[in-house]
């Protein structure tokens, strides 16, 4: 189906007042009383009848009724277009395959030519409309989803500019569709014709093309600079660099080819390392660095499929066309955060855990605000020994962080969470006032937006995980698989930052959940005894620290 004749609705604008007090009510336990007491004079002054808040609230409504989606251009920007740091680690995810266990060459190549044939014929489908509609599952399932993000898998590219990247859209009526895949081997870049004659390449094929494409990079005499590093580096730096290398006629066009991809293929050399879970998803992230696989990377195209000689698979995703579960939906076609933090650290923080808004017209996600008043009071009753809190409150307790955080996830997916109402709020207060109103300079609003932890949900069956860095310097990045048995954590931290600690939030982890669980398994006799000595976990909580 085409999402252009998907009928969905449009996605709401909250009541202002609303978005308010639940802003102060997500923040009054994260900040000391004397500066919650002045951010809600701000608030208050914001929200005034006949003030600047209903002013901007007007405009929105008026945005609302002539836009598909009124905040989906300001949350690109903000999200991913504006930020001027690197693409790795900071802003593209991995999904790593189950290793592969290649004899020589010539498997990785068979295995490449395979992924490469399940591509064209996935594009095949999207090109003809017969992927089925995504439906909700979960909270509120059943209800059709937007399809949109699909159609940027394969036609989308992100172009580095000095203040703002642009996302590039691919379009037919433009120019022809891209016929040709880019194929990075030595840190050198090959055009790959996949489509001959208006007939698709076989995979015997494309494996004879591969083959005579890993000869030519061999040839180190004829090999040129390892210019894919550049699409490494911080945005205004790369759109600096490519603003010279585009002044030669030769270098744009070459450029145009890689620009116009359906999407690239990195045959990687050996990592060299131990090939762990970590170890995989470092290279995944970031290639190992510039004396590894860092150069055979081009980080602005959506899709760059990674065939190691070593085994390691997998495909790193330029972020902003499409969210992770599009990515992991298309990967398996073709092949309660917060207790844990404070548990750790002893103090909660301001959490994003995206939520899909795909139930309404171009929807990409919310945040759910999941560090509530209910989980730190939950959290309080369980690390405190002193406190000795029984059994029976605990899980009570535990019980009404779970309502909750219930309560907000439905809020966010039927579009009437604060995180996107106030963004487009700022912005239309670029537009309308000369100074940016107090209210989004505030301390707390400020702090509201550092995402000490970002979660993700990316559930998938396939034997393969998704990866991501810490989105501030002293930040987790938390990618969980929940599955029937076991549910798979992916955690990243910093090395630079001595305030955290992968492996020891992966531990962190694993007590809380064992925590929980025994106390949702205590007969009724015997709730309000304390906890006996926890038994060891069944199946271990996997971590992984770039």
């Amino acid at each position: 189906m085409n999402f252009l004749f998907q009928k969905l609705p449009k996605l709401p604008v909250p009541p202002l007042q609303q978005t308010l007090a639940t802003y102060l009510r997500c923040m009054q336990h994260l900040v000391p009383e004397e500066q919650f007491r002045r951010s809600q004079a701000i608030v208050q002054q914001f929200g005034a009848p006949g003030g600047l808040g209903e002013t901007l609230q007007q405009k929105l409504l008026e945005r609302q009724e002539k836009t598909a989606n009124w905040v989906s251009e300001y949350w690109l920007n903000d999200m991913y277009l504006n930020n001027r740091l690197a693409l790795p680690v900071n802003s593209s995810p991995a999904v790593i395959f189950a290793r592969q266990h290649f004899q020589d060459t010539s498997d990785q190549l068979r295995f490449a030519a395979s992924l490469i044939s399940g591509v064209l014929h996935y594009k095949t489908m999207l090109d003809s409309h017969s992927i089925p509609p995504d439906c909700a599952k979960g909270q509120l399932s059943g209800q059709p989803l937007c399809m949109k993000q699909y159609y940027g898998l394969f036609s989308s590219y992100r172009l580095p500019g000095h203040t703002q990247d642009t996302l590039v859209a691919q379009k037919s009526s433009v120019m022809p569709e891209p016929e040709h895949i880019i194929v990075a081997c030595c840190n050198q870049f090959f055009v790959l014709d996949v489509v001959i004659n208006f007939r698709r390449l076989s995979e015997g094929d494309l494996f004879t093309q591969l083959r005579k494409i890993v000869k030519m990079a061999s040839n180190e005499d004829e090999r040129l600079p390892p210019i894919g590093l550049l699409t490494s580096e911080g945005r205004s730096e790369w759109a600096e660099a490519r603003t010279v290398l585009v002044k030669d006629s030769t270098n744009r066009d070459a450029l145009d080819m890689i620009e116009r991809c359906i999407c690239l293929v990195c045959l990687d050399a050996p990592g060299g390392v131990d090939l762990n879970d970590t170890n995989r998803a470092l290279q995944l992230l970031h290639g190992g660095g510039c004396s590894k696989n860092g150069a055979n990377r081009w980080y602005d195209k959506s899709l760059q499929f990674v065939v190691g000689r070593d085994g390691t698979c997998g495909v790193v995703c330029e972020h902003s066309p499409f969210d992770g579960i599009v990515l992991v939906q298309y990967c398996n076609t073709i092949c309660h955060s917060s207790f844990i933090l404070c548990r750790l650290h002893r103090r909660l923080v301001p959490t994003y855990e995206s939520a899909s808004i795909r139930r309404f017209q171009e929807g990409r996600v919310d945040n759910i605000r999941s560090a509530t008043p209910e989980a730190l009071s939950f959290v309080k009753a369980i690390t405190d020994h002193k406190a000795a809190v029984p059994d029976s409150e605990k899980l009570q307790l535990l019980k009404d962080a779970i309502r909750a955080q219930t309560e907000y996830t439905v809020m966010a997916i039927t579009g009437m969470a604060i995180d996107n109402h106030l963004l487009a709020l700022r912005e239309l207060a670029r537009d309308t006032c000369k100074e940016l109103p107090e209210m989004f300079t505030d301390e707390t609003y400020l702090m509201s937006n550092r995402f000490i932890l970002s979660t993700s949900q990316v559930p998938t069956t396939m034997e393969m995980f998704c990866c991501y860095g810490p989105v501030v310097p002293n930040g987790y990045g938390a990618c969980y698989n929940p599955q029937p048995e076991s549910i798979l954590f992916c955690i990243s931290s910093f090395h630079g930052c001595k305030d955290t600690s992968s492996t020891k939030f992966a531990k962190a982890v694993e007590e809380s959940l064992i925590e929980m669980r025994d106390l949702c398994s205590l007969p009724q006799s015997t709730v309000g005894k304390p906890l006996a000595t926890k038994e060891k976990a069944t199946r271990p909580i996997q971590g992984h620290q770039p």
